[in-house]
């Protein structure tokens, strides 16, 4: 998407010409593609998302360069509503990933200490009626920038999708994917019920693949309380998912919200022992 220069206007009428054709650019930048909107969404619903990727792609790199995005931009840069980008801003800000300065601007914070097990892998330790429901699908082909530098190379669109798991009726997991797609590669809705890992490695041919993951406590806000049939602030954990392919790109990133009180993650680190 290319930006629109402006030069001095010369009259009034020239201006207020000018003002209008800025406006419908503003439009087009905004509401012409609705990559985080999956159809019967509300603001909240797409902010949620909105702000898992800048969490991801944004919040990192403002860490170094010191100040957060305006939210026009952030709204421009990844297709959204201004709203949607006002809203994902203050989720950040209430889990603490960014600070707001008022008349000043918005700061990532700092950094937290990371610590990692030699080897983190999901256990299943008992089996449980579960049930998976998919929420919404939607194959946006135009791209922000910032996620296609991160894709393989040829990606042309990229799937968003939304799933929620129930666990004996009662909802536990809220996951929402992204999975950046080159002209050859099929996927659809149908797919979203089999092992995704699977279908990178051997449909796609990405393998071998390596993942890392972020565990973080934040609290529930109105579009996953919705989801997750909790109140606004009910503690969640978060999990931040970025799986990579052989050459470095990135094949799927994904986020989950869980009710810790529904299901819980297992962790069985193990030590790596190298030669």
């Amino acid at each position: 998407m290319t930006d629109v220069a402006w030069d001095q206007p010369h009259n009034v009428q020239e201006a207020r010409t000018r003002r209008s054709q800025f406006d419908e650019h503003r439009r087009r930048t905004f509401t012409t593609t609705k990559m985080l909107n999956m159809g019967s969404d509300l603001v909240r619903d797409e902010a949620r998302r909105l702000r898992d990727l800048l969490a991801y792609y944004v919040v990192p790199l403002a860490r170094m360069e010191q100040r957060m995005p305006a939210e026009e931009d952030i709204a421009r840069q990844f297709r959204a509503s201004r709203n949607s980008a006002r809203a994902a801003m203050k989720l950040l800000a209430d889990d603490q990933a960014v600070r707001r300065i008022p008349g000043v601007g918005t700061y990532a914070g700092d950094a937290p200490t990371l610590w990692r097990s030699d080897r983190l892998r999901d256990v299943h330790t008992a089996e449980v009626e579960t049930t998976s429901t998919l929420l919404g699908w939607n194959v946006e082909y135009d791209i922000p920038q910032v996620m296609s530098e991160t894709f393989p190379a040829g990606s042309t669109r990229v799937a968003v999708f939304e799933k929620r798991r129930t666990y004996r009726g009662v909802p536990g997991l809220l996951r929402t994917f992204f999975v950046p797609l080159r002209e050859q590669d099929s996927l659809g809705p149908e797919d979203a019920e089999f092992d995704l890992l699977g279908i990178l490695e051997d449909r796609f041919g990405h393998k071998p693949l390596r993942a890392e993951r972020v565990i973080n406590a934040i609290v529930a806000d109105e579009s996953s309380a919705t989801q997750l049939e909790v109140q606004v602030g009910h503690p969640l954990l978060y999990i931040q998912t970025a799986v990579y392919g052989p050459d470095g790109s990135l094949v799927l990133l994904y986020f989950v919200r869980q009710r810790g009180e529904v299901v819980q993650l297992s962790v069985e680190p193990e030590r790596f022992v190298g030669p």
